[in-house]
């Protein structure tokens, strides 16, 4: 991918008052700039009622479940227009589809092989990416990534010692060249996998 941008979701601490009926907030920020690019209010957790992504409180769109047990969420427009859906595949199986209003769509999966896989579920740790394909092709990852800049490689036991103490956010990257539509349900799709897809892996 050239021309990538990463967009950091930052959970917003417990300790902050949020306003009332937002159950949780992500500022999304530019990794580059470090400008809050917008934020998400959750009304309820795992995405459940409506959620809005806004800018200095202005809208930019909002991403609506179709009901407690769904498998589908709707993104429209602050004008109310349908811009495209995200959707669980495969059942139970932690994976999404990504679909614009026009009908093409990207999936989105973790991004290991499984030996990796295997090995991160005896450890109960969480897969560290996920990709973003369309067609054959990847687009986009949502990473696991460490805050601020990467520190000198240490070995042995320190290497394990910092890895630990080390602070994490998840990272949506993708290229320059997305719409504002495309980058919503990237984002949409970010929300997902922190708030379904980690905790329902978690608990297995």
């Amino acid at each position: 991918m050239h021309g990538l941008r990463r967009i950091r979701f930052k959970e917003i601490s417990m300790s902050q008052e949020l306003p009332e009926g937002v159950r949780r907030r992500y500022d999304a920020v530019d990794d580059e700039t470090r400008i809050t690019v917008f934020s998400c209010d959750l009304e309820k957790k795992h995405l459940g009622g409506i959620t809005r992504f806004h800018k200095d409180e202005l809208n930019i769109a909002f991403l609506q479940s179709a009901g407690s047990a769904s498998n589908s969420w709707s993104l429209s427009g602050p004008d109310g227009l349908h811009c495209g859906d995200i959707s669980r595949l495969g059942g139970d199986k932690n994976a999404w589809r990504a679909s614009k209003a026009d009908g093409s769509s990207f999936a989105i999966s973790e991004q290991s092989k499984l030996p990796q896989s295997i090995m991160r579920s005896a450890l109960e740790g969480s897969p560290e990416a996920y990709s973003i394909v369309k067609g054959d092709q990847e687009v986009g990852v949502i990473a696991r990534l460490p805050r601020g800049k990467p520190e000198a490689k240490r070995r042995g036991l320190f290497r394990h010692i910092t890895k630990f103490v080390t602070n994490y956010d998840w990272v949506l990257q993708m290229g320059e060249d997305f719409s504002q539509d495309e980058i919503m349900l990237f984002a949409s799709a970010t929300l997902a996998t922190l708030e379904i897809t980690l905790p329902v892996e978690r608990a297995a």
